[in-house]
């Protein structure tokens, strides 16, 4: 049974980036799930938060984006605070 593997969020980005560039592929899918846990169920806000992004779209322009992108789940891609 696998044990869960808990990181600190940039010394997990170091890992990928690290094992990625060595050539490790078990290390960089373990960093990819791990990465990939900690940002499942978070909204857009959260994940901007998460990867350290600034949001640069002005609010009209997520608006015409959010409705051409119909094929995403685009009530999950709001602003919290729109929620």
């Amino acid at each position: 049974m696998e044990e869960p593997v808990q990181v600190k969020k940039d010394l997990l980005f170091d890992i990928l980036s690290l094992s990625s560039y060595l050539a490790i592929e078990d290390l960089y899918q373990v960093g990819c799930n791990e990465l990939g846990k900690a940002i499942q169920g978070k909204n857009v806000d959260e994940m901007r938060e998460f990867f350290k992004v600034t949001n640069d779209f002005e609010e009209e322009e997520e608006r015409r984006i959010a409705k051409e992108m119909t094929w995403t789940k685009t009530r999950d891609l709001r602003r919290s605070d729109e929620a």
